[in-house]
């Protein structure tokens, strides 16, 4: 036998590798890693390396050296490690193998847990063997998995049974093993098994479990996540995903780390927004982020269960040998915070396993811990094994060896070995009360089935006493004493049902329930196979659900063979797992429907489109009793979980009504769940929002296609939400009563929202809300205003802004009456805090009066765009919109200029220097816009001189603008694109552009229609000016300068025949524009009637004309007399 090794195993997260640190430089030792992802190079945060600086100069090996394209099988891990142990202990040192890929140690510690099957490769000579063995490796390479099952259960079919039909990998792995070796997997293992123990360990070993309680460790794996998060994680994911090829398998290899395909939905959403130059900063983004975090979250967890069960199943059967120690080291104090003991308090075979010298064997010195079994646990372990037989359930029911105190303490505490003192207990004290009590249970609900039982039967007397002899067999087992082990092992298993009934039973009703839906079904289809289409998976773990939901319930279905109905009515509806048994119960069958028409489409087998019709009936069948048990007349559910339900039952309803194809009904049942989705997304949280949201992008599809069915598309086009609207309008008032329901419960959440609200900020100033209704109101706002973002069309979104300024203007009204009470109660009784109180409210109006004021102008806005789209955009040419004039579009830029006059005359915004100034601003720049379109209304009727005066006041406003951008502070200028106030240099440079092509068109427009009077002008200053001749040389041709589109015949002059004639020199005289002289002798030619001014006044007519001569000595210079 090999010498000895010490592996470290445990779950993620747990302290493994600190603890092999400490173990290798106790024990002078070298560290082998047994992770299966930290063997690829790079990747540190997402691989959880160890850094360099935390090994404290331990040797590390098999870590760090793979790339990442490469695979690595366990085959290779076990032939790597195996010498490197060799060589480690050649140079005296102790081998520390240390990973959370526990079959890797269990592969290097023993024989019979791996078929190396690379010898028989290597054997292979003849070139016919070999191009076999590469057309196997083709076909497992290349074959889809449908394929290689179908093979795999020709060849063996054991192990097909054994696997999952979609496990690619272990598929591909039994098909290798038997193309390779030319015999079974399942018979290799059976040869393999039947080794002797001596011969299935390869080593000696010492195994640390390190293990900490489920609950302390959850919370440090989430610490965890959220730490790698910040420390780098998206970076390395986006490596990975440069390095995506298109035969990428991301069950092997480095793509299986946790966080890759968690994050892979947020990162695809986050390159299709870059791609369609989209924000990236959105809440949709956001809220998709926060949902992949957690899924890593829950992954990790998941995972780290998994190791658990591993290690509990797989490698604590095998540490029987006596060379293997294993010893469970409890860490949850580490992550309590609690202060470890001092090394005196440990044992002396812990502290000589700790602080051994090198030249002592390590192994040797944990021969005296011999292995222990539990007296009580064993014999009871024999009852057990009465009831059950042999076989796994028998071999899953042996109790575990006990290797050390500590774990004997654990053990002694554990609940199998508590319940199967108490089953000894109640054995030895047959004929209690207690027992006497039970009995009668038992008896009485015998009593009930069998009376229920009678009633089913025919009437032929055979039955009639069912009940009658039931109840006597069953006083005298209850009654009498057991007599054998195996009567005893049932009793108390029924013994344990009628204790689970009898909790469920005593609970207490409480409350209405509540069951959220959408994320229920969203985590369980997430976490268990619907990433990757795996239905089959999903059902399966619907199945495993719901026995046990039912089990703990106590809504079992019989026992054997005999099936008795129980069924889930409101009056059996005492806890909300109630509601979950039916939810997944459609869920199961929905998943089973998805499955048979994946396996249709993939077989191209059209006859199994019946049988996925049925299953889609039995999920629509299990939602509506769902809606029924969760309808608002039953009282047992809240409004939310009502309104859930019925969202639920109509899409399961429209997948049964699409499969038939009868559009009219699918588009109704779609509808009406997408319009409860689309109420409910705004009464949440935001991940129910999320969640809303990606169930309406799901039914949008189908909506649409049901209206291209019906043929009301119009243009082409289907418009979603007209479809739900009319459908809600074709449904009359039932739609109505829903809608209402879905409004009062908005209300409510918002109501509810408002009382956790204490203050706003505004402009870096906090503003309490003192008062619930003012706080409600505001809230009704805020969350109103999310409504414009998702809503589509222009009709929809003014419908929302008018619910925006009517929810401000019932604060306002509140506001302004509280200000009333305040006055009253100050002029009465004045203070410090009285003060404050009215300064609060003031501030607070002029918020309310602002933000008011802020929608408006955004409605305006969208007002002035749809205009603007109806006259020169998409829709200018059709015939609905030939009534709209740019004073339609005029006047709603007048109102964006009162809008912003009345913000200016605030009380908050004229003390606010800073502010005042962004909104003279953004005035200005309307004001702009404003003038910009009224020149063009003004163009549009041939007034072009008037067009061209107001396109010059027009660009006379941009200037005040950029001018004005120049003397704000920077932050306001460069701010953020939310400021209602903010006016980017993008938006100015588009006003300022349009100003002068639109100046340009009504130049050429009035050229053209003036053209020729203004020829006849220049023609005869041209002639004036020809004239004017100077000297010959102007009757030659021109200066070359002034022909250089035509070729030259000459270059010279005819006075100057030998010198090129390039340029005219001296110039010619032309006329310049030049600013004309202005002479203010108006005042010369006005003449006051300063006789009708006396008269209307009441003076004589002779003192006004004297008055009128006087003037002196300047007034006759300038002609009055």
């Amino acid at each position: 036998m090999e010498p000895g090794v010490i592996a470290v195993i445990g779950t993620t997260g747990v302290g493994k590798s600190n603890l092999s640190i400490q173990l290798a430089k106790e024990l002078d030792g070298e560290v082998i890693n047994a992770d299966a992802l930290q063997v690829y190079k790079g990747l540190d945060i997402i691989t959880n390396k160890m850094p360099m600086d935390e090994r404290e100069g331990v040797e590390h090996h098999l870590m760090d050296f793979l790339p990442l394209d490469s695979e690595y099988s366990v085959i290779e891990f076990k032939d790597d490690a195996l010498k490197l142990i060799k060589e480690i202990h050649e140079r005296e040192h102790m081998p520390v193998v240390v990973g959370g890929t526990h079959y890797y140690i269990q592969s290097l510690l023993w024989r019979d847990t791996l078929l190396d099957t690379k010898k028989t490769v290597d054997d292979q000579s003849n070139e016919e063997t070999r191009k076999t063995l590469q057309s196997n490796e083709e076909f497992l390479r290349d074959a889809d998995t449908v394929t290689l099952y179908r093979k795999l259960q020709e060849v063996d079919p054991v192990m097909a049974n054994k696997w999952h039909e979609k496990d690619r990998r272990k598929i591909s792995r039994s098909l290798q093993v038997f193309f390779e070796t030319g015999e079974r997997q399942s018979d290799l293992i059976k040869k393999q098994h039947a080794l002797p123990e001596s011969e299935r360990l390869r080593m000696p070993s010492c195994i640390f479990w390190v293990y900490s309680e489920p609950t302390v460790l959850n919370a440090r794996l989430d610490a965890r996540v959220d730490t790698m998060i910040t420390g780098g994680l998206f970076e390395e994911i986006q490596s990975m995903r440069q390095m995506v090829g298109p035969n990428t398998d991301y069950e092997r290899g480095i793509w299986q780390a946790i966080g890759y395909k968690e994050f892979d939905p947020y990162f695809t959403a986050k390159e299709k927004a870059t791609q369609n130059s989209e924000s990236i900063d959105t809440p949709e983004l956001e809220a998709l982020k926060l949902e992949c975090t957690e899924n890593m979250k829950a992954r990790t967890r998941q995972y780290a269960k998994r190791q658990v069960l591993w290690i509990r199943n797989k490698l604590l059967p095998l540490c029987r040998e006596k060379e293997v120690k294993i010893f469970l080291l409890d860490a949850t104090y580490f992550f309590a915070g609690k202060t470890l003991p001092e090394a005196t308090s440990l044992n002396e075979h812990a502290k000589m396993l700790l602080h051994a010298q090198r030249d002592g064997d390590v192994i040797a010195a944990l021969e005296s811990w011999e292995k222990k079994e539990c007296d009580i646990c064993t014999q009871m372990q024999r009852v057990m094994q009465d009831k059950f037989g042999t076989g796994d359930k028998a071999n899953a029911l042996t109790p575990a060896l006990i290797h050390g105190p500590h774990e004997w303490e654990q053990h002694l505490k554990s609940r199998q070995h508590r319940k199967l003192k108490t089953f000894k207990t109640e054995m030895e004290r047959d004929g209690s009360n207690w027992w006497y009590w039970k009995a009668q249970e038992h008896k009485k609900r015998k009593r009930e089935e069998a009376a229920a039982l009678s009633t089913s039967q025919s009437e032929d007397g055979s039955t009639s006493n069912n009940a009658e002899t039931l109840e006597n067999e069953q006083s005298n087992v209850s009654l009498s004493s057991p007599t054998d082990t195996t009567e005893y092992s049932s009793s108390f298993i029924q013994l344990q049902e009628d204790l689970v009934q009898m909790e469920i039973d005593q609970e207490t009703p409480v409350g209405p329930f509540s069951l959220d839906i959408l994320s229920l079904t969203n985590e369980a289809r997430n976490a268990y196979g619907l990433r990757r289409q795996e239905y089959g998976r999903y059902r399966h773990h619907c199945t495993q659900r719901l026995h046990r939901m039912r089990k703990a319930l106590g809504v079992t279905h019989g026992k054997d063979k005999t099936y008795t109905k129980r069924p889930i009515t409101a009056e059996t509806l005492t806890n909300e797992k109630y509601l979950h048994l039916v939810l997944f119960q459609a869920e199961r069958a929905w998943g089973h429907a998805m499955e048979i028409k994946a396996i249709s489409v993939a077989w191209d087998d059209p006859r199994k489109q019946q049988h996925y019709i049925n299953r889609l009936k039995k999920a629509a069948q299990h939602a509506q009793a769902l809606e029924a048990l969760c309808s608002a007349k039953e009282g047992k559910v809240d409004l939310r979980t009502t309104l859930d339900a019925q969202a639920y039952a109509a899409l399961m309803t429209g997948y049964v009504l699409f499969e038939r194809q009868e559009w009219q009904g699918t588009l109704e049942k779609f509808s009406a769940a997408r319009a409860i989705y689309d109420k409910l997304s705004h009464a949440g949280t935001p991940h129910q929002e999320a969640l809303c949201h990606a169930a309406m992008d799901e039914i949008d599809p189908n909506i649409r296609f049901c209206g291209y069915r019906l043929r009301l598309a119009k243009d082409g086009v289907v418009n979603v939400e007209e479809l739900v609207k009319m459908s809600a309008s074709n449904k009359g008032s039932g739609s109505d009563v829903l809608m209402r329901e879905i409004d009062h419960l908005i209300a409510q959440t918002r109501q509810e929202k408002a009382l956790e609200v204490d203050s706003i900020t505004w402009r870096d100033r906090k503003i309490p809300l003192r008062n619930a209704k003012i706080a409600s109101a505001i809230v009704s706002a805020q969350e109103t205003a999310k409504e414009v973002a998702t809503a589509e069309t222009t009709d929809a979104k003014m419908e929302a802004f008018d619910k925006i300024l009517q929810a401000y203007a019932e604060a306002d009204k509140l506001v302004k009456k509280a200000l009333k009470e305040d006055a009253i109660a100050a002029a009465k009784v004045k203070s410090s805090k009285s003060e404050q109180n009215t300064a609060d409210l003031n501030l607070l109006s002029t918020y309310i009066s602002l933000s008011s004021l802020s929608h408006a102008i955004d409605r305006n806005m969208l007002l002035a765009k749809d205009i603007f789209n109806k006259l020169e955009g998409d829709e200018a040419r059709t015939e609905k919109n030939v009534d709209v004039q740019y004073q339609n579009l005029v006047k709603a830029y007048d109102n964006v200029v009162q809008n912003l006059a009345e913000i200016r005359q605030l009380p908050g915004v004229a003390s606010d220097h800073q502010l005042a100034a962004e909104v003279d601003n953004k005035l200005t720049y309307y004001k702009g816009w404003r003038c910009f379109y009224t020149a063009t209304a003004y163009a549009k009727l041939s007034r072009h001189v008037e067009a061209i005066a107001l396109f010059d006041r027009a660009q006379t406003y941009a200037t005040e603008v950029r001018s004005s951008l120049a003397r704000l502070p920077r932050s306001a200028v460069s701010g953020s694109s939310q400021d209602a106030f903010h006016v980017t240099e993008q938006e100015l440079a588009e006003l300022e552009s349009k100003i002068r092509g639109r100046k340009c068109q009504v130049h050429a427009a009035w050229y053209l229609e003036h053209g020729h009077q203004q020829e006849d002008t220049d023609g005869a200053l041209n002639d004036q000016l020809s004239s004017m001749n100077l000297d010959e040389k102007s009757l030659d041709e021109p200066a070359l300068i002034k022909r250089l589109d035509s070729y030259p015949t000459s270059i010279t002059s005819k006075a100057h025949p030998r010198v090129p004639h390039l340029v005219d020199f001296p110039p010619a005289l032309e006329p310049i524009p030049a600013k004309p002289l202005f002479f203010d002798i108006a005042f010369n030619h006005m003449d006051y009637k300063m006789d009708r001014i006396a008269e209307r006044a009441g003076r004589p007519k002779d003192a006004a004309q004297s008055q009128q001569q006087g003037g002196g000595w300047f007034g006759s210079i300038w002609g009055r007399k």
